[in-house]
C-alpha cells in the first residue's frame, strides 16, 4: 500500500512540474484509482469492492466492480460507487481522469468540500447527494442536456451545503437538473432552510451571552447548526433545542421563531428575564420548558394559537402574574409552580378547560395569589379520565374535598397541603389507585378513613382528623404498598397497633405529638426496612421493650448500631430505669425530665394506664377463652343439680323407713305382752 502512496505522489509532482494538469495514462489512471481506494474505502467499503479493488485486484482496473471504461478499454468514463460507505474526502488526483463523465458516489460519508474541478466539465450524470459536504456549492458551468434519452444529471441535494446557490438560468429545478434543491422533493425542506437555521442559532447565541455561557459551546460558530453542541437535528432540520443550565442570560430572543421545525425547546434553569409578550418560536413545538428563570409579567394570552401543538407546558419557578384563558385541547402537562400568579377559582369558567381533553399532569402549587373554592376546578377536570397528577398545594384555595374524586381511576398523586381546604374525608371519595396523598397543614376534621393498597405516602400531618391509625387495603397488610406514613401534630389516639409492623414497606413512621396511648408494641423491632420511627410526645408508658434497647442507639441520628437511623420517643410517660442509650434528647418526658429524674417504676408510682389488667390468655390451637369458661361453668352446675337430686331422693325413703320401723316395735311389744300373759287361753 505504501508503494501505491509513493507513486501517487510522485505522478502528482509530476503533475505540478508540467504546471497544469495533463490526461492520465492508463496506468497512471490504475494508480488514481487505488489513491481512492485508499482514501475513501479502505477502511468501510463492503467486501466486493474491497476483494475487487485491493485484496484480489485485477491488472486491469477496468474490470473492478464500479469502473466503466470507454470501447477501448483505455481511459475510464465511469464510477460507480453508490452506497458503499465511502468515507473521507476526494482526492484530488481525480481531476485527472479527463476522460470521466459519469461519477455516482450518492449515498455515502463522504466530507469536506466539493471540489472546484467538477465545474470545468459537462456530465452525462454527477450525482454526490446523501454525503456530508459542506461549505458553498460548486459553480458548475450549464449542464448540456443531450437529445438522446441518456439526458446530463446533476445533485448535490442532501448535504450539508449553504449559501450562496448559483443563479444563473439554469439552476431550477427542472426535471433533470436536480441541483438547487436539498432533499426538498423527498423530505421537505431545503437548503436556504438549512442555512437560515444556523444563522438563527447564532443569532440566539450572540443574544444570550453565547461567549460566557457555563455549557460546552461546540461549533456554535460553525455554519452547520446539527454539529452544534445541545442541537438535535432530523432530516437536516432542528428539532430539539436542550440548553438546560448553560448560564444564558438577557430575554427570549426572536430568533427561535427562525427554527421552524422545533418540536422541543428546554431553556430551563438560566438567567433569562424580562417578559414574554408572546412564545415567539416554532408552532411545531410540543414540548416547551422555560422554568428555574427569571421570567415575569402575564403568560402570553395567545399561546394556544402560537402553539396549537404543545403538549409539555413548563413555566415553574419563574415570577409570572396571570394565566391565559385558552389553552390548547392537545395539552398534557402544565406546570405553572412557583409563580405569583392570580387566579380566582369563581372564574374558571372564563377559562377553556374543559376542552383540555388529554390533561393528565395540572400543577399550580405555590400561588398564594390562587383563590376560591377547590370544587370549582375539580369539577372541570373530574371529567378528564386520563388525569393522574393533581398539586394545588401552598395555595389560597378553601373549600370541601370533592367527593367525586373517586371516579377518576388514573389519580395517582393528589397534593393539597397547605391550602385552606376543610371537612372530613369520606373513604369512598378517594381514587382506586392513589399513591400519593398530601393533606397536611389543612383543615381536615373527623375519623381518618382506610385508604387503597396502593398507597405509598400518606402525610395529614397539623390537621383535626380523629380516631384510631387507619388501615392500607382491605387484604393482607404485606400487600399494602405503603412507605411513608406521617400523622404527626393530629389529634388521632387510641392504643399504638401491633399491626403497624405488618406494614414490611414502611420507611418512615412520624406518629410524634398525637394522642397514642399504650406500650410500644415488640412486634415493630421486626419492620424490614424502616428509617425513621417517631414516637415522641404521646402518652406512651413504660416498659420500653428488649428490640429498642438492642438498637445500641448513641444518637438521634445513629446508624451503627443496627437500628432505626432516627428513632425518638421523647415525651411520653416513662418511667425509671431506662437503658443506657436514653439520653434526654431520646427519652426526656413530657416536661423534659431527665431519664435519670423520672419517677421508678413501682407499682404505685405507675401511670394509670399500666394498671389495665391483662388480657385472657388465648389456649393453644386457637380455642377460644369464653367457651372453656363457659364449659367450666356448665360442669359445675351439672354437678350441683346431681348432688341435689340424689340428696332430695336419698332423705324422703330414710324417713318412711324410720316411721315403719316405729310401727313395727309397738306392734312387737304388744305381742310379747299377750303371749306372757296368764289371762291369755292357749
Amino acid at each position: 500500500m505504501s508503494m501505491m502512496m509513493s507513486r501517487s505522489f510522485v505522478l502528482l509532482f509530476l503533475c505540478l512540474l508540467g504546471g497544469a494538469v495533463h490526461g492520465a495514462t492508463k496506468t497512471e489512471e490504475h494508480i488514481i484509482l487505488q489513491t481512492l481506494y485508499n482514501a475513501t474505502m479502505s477502511q468501510t467499503t463492503s467486501v466486493p469492492f474491497r476483494y475487487s479493488w485491493f485484496i484480489d485486484a485485477d491488472p486491469d482496473h477496468c474490470l473492478w466492480i464500479g469502473v466503466r471504461c470507454d470501447d477501448l478499454g483505455e481511459n475510464v468514463v465511469s464510477l460507480f460507487v453508490p452506497s458503499n460507505v465511502m468515507s473521507g474526502t476526494l482526492p484530488p488526483e481525480l481531476e485527472q481522469l479527463e476522460h470521466l463523465k459519469e461519477i455516482n458516489f450518492s449515498f455515502n460519508n463522504l466530507q469536506g468540500t466539493i471540489p472546484q474541478w467538477l465545474s470545468n466539465r459537462t456530465w452525462y450524470f454527477l450525482f454526490l447527494n446523501n454525503n456530508h459536504f459542506q461549505g458553498t456549492y460548486p459553480y458548475i458551468l450549464p449542464v448540456v442536456v443531450y437529445e438522446d434519452d441518456y439526458a446530463s444529471r446533476v445533485s448535490f441535494a442532501c448535504n450539508d451545503l449553504c449559501e450562496p446557490i448559483p443563479t444563473p438560468d439554469w439552476c431550477r429545478p427542472a426535471p433533470n437538473v436536480d441541483y438547487c434543491t436539498k432533499c426538498e422533493r423527498m423530505y421537505g425542506y431545503s437548503v436556504k432552510g438549512y442555512c437560515e437555521e444556523g444563522d438563527a442559532l447564532r443569532d440566539f447565541y450572540d443574544a444570550t451571552g453565547g461567549d460566557d455561557w457555563v455549557g460546552p459551546r461546540d461549533n456554535w460558530r460553525s455554519l452547520h447548526p446539527c454539529s452544534m453542541k445541545g442541537v438535535t437535528c432530523a432530516l437536516g432540520y432542528v428539532r430539539v433545542l436542550n440548553l438546560a443550565g448553560y448560564g444564558l442570560t438577557g430575554t427570549l430572543p426572536t430568533a427561535l421563531n427562525r427554527l421552524r421545525l422545533l418540536n422541543r425547546l428546554d431553556l430551563s434553569n438560566n438567567f433569562l428575564s424580562g417578559t414574554v409578550a408572546e412564545l415567539m418560536i416554532s408552532v411545531a413545538v410540543t414540548d416547551l420548558n422555560l422554568s428555574n428563570n427569571n421570567f415575569s409579567g402575564p403568560i402570553p394570552q395567545g399561546f394556544a394559537t402560537t402553539l396549537p401543538f404543545i403538549q409539555i407546558l413548563d413555566l415553574s419557578h419563574n415570577n409570572f402574574d396571570s394565566m391565559p384563558t385558552s389553552y390548547p385541547s392537545t395539552m398534557i402537562k402544565m406546570d405553572f409552580s412557583y409563580n405569583q400568579i392570580n387566579f380566582d377559582f369563581a372564574r374558571v369558567s372564563d377559562y377553556n378547560l374543559e376542552e383540555v381533553y388529554n390533561m393528565q399532569h395540572l400543577d399550580w402549587s405555590h400561588n398564594s395569589g390562587i383563590v376560591g373554592e377547590v370544587p370549582g376546578l375539580i369539577g372541570v377536570l373530574i371529567a378528564r379520565s386520563n388525569m393522574q397528577f393533581i398539586d394545588l398545594s401552598h395555595t389560597s384555595i378553601d373549600g370541601r374535598f370533592p367527593s367525586t374524586l373517586n371516579l377518576v381511576s388514573t389519580l395517582t398523586y393528589i397534593d393539597l397541603s397547605y391550602s385552606g381546604v376543610r371537612g372530613n374525608l369520606p373513604q369512598t371519595s378517594l381514587p382506586p389507585s392513589l399513591s400519593y396523598f398530601n393533606i397536611s397543614h389543612t383543615n381536615f376534621d373527623g375519623p381518618l378513613p382506610n385508604f387503597p393498597a396502593s398507597l405509598q405516602v400518606l402525610d395529614v400531618s397539623y390537621t383535626s382528623f380523629t380516631g384510631s391509625i387507619p388501615l392500607f387495603g382491605s387484604s393482607s397488610p404485606q400487600n399494602s404498598q405503603i412507605r411513608q406514613l406521617i400523622l404527626s401534630h393530629s389529634t388521632i389516639g387510641g392504643m399504638l397497633p401491633s399491626s403497624l409492623a405488618s406494614y414490611i414497606k414502611l420507611e418512615v413512621v412520624d406518629l410524634s405529638y398525637t394522642l397514642l396511648s399504650g406500650t410500644i408494641p415488640s412486634s415493630y423491632g421486626s419492620i424490614p426496612v424502616v428509617q425513621r420511627l417517631d414516637l415522641s410526645y404521646n402518652k406512651l408508658v413504660s416498659p420500653i421493650p428488649a428490640f429498642v434497647t438492642d438498637f445500641n442507639i448513641n444518637d438521634r441520628n445513629n446508624t451503627n448500631g443496627g437500628g432505626v437511623p432516627f428513632f425518638d420517643i421523647r415525651g411520653n410517660t416513662w418511667c425509671s430505669p431506662l437503658p443506657s442509650w436514653c439520653s434526654t434528647s431520646l427519652c426526656a418526658g413530657p416536661d423534659g425530665t431527665a431519664p435519670e429524674d423520672l419517677v421508678p417504676c413501682t407499682p404505685d408510682t405507675l401511670p394509670l394506664t399500666e394498671k389495665v389488667p391483662p388480657a385472657p390468655p388465648v389456649i393453644a390451637n386457637n380455642i377460644d377463652v369464653r367457651l372453656v369458661v363457659g364449659v367450666v361453668i356448665g360442669g359445675v352446675a351439672f354437678v350441683l343439680l346431681v348432688a341435689g337430686l340424689v340428696m332430695f331422693f336419698g332423705i324422703r325413703p330414710r324417713r318412711k323407713y324410720r316411721r315403719r320401723s316405729r310401727i313395727l316395735k309397738i306392734e312387737l311389744e304388744a305381742t310379747n305382752q299377750n303371749l306372757y300373759s296368764p289371762d291369755v287361753t292357749r
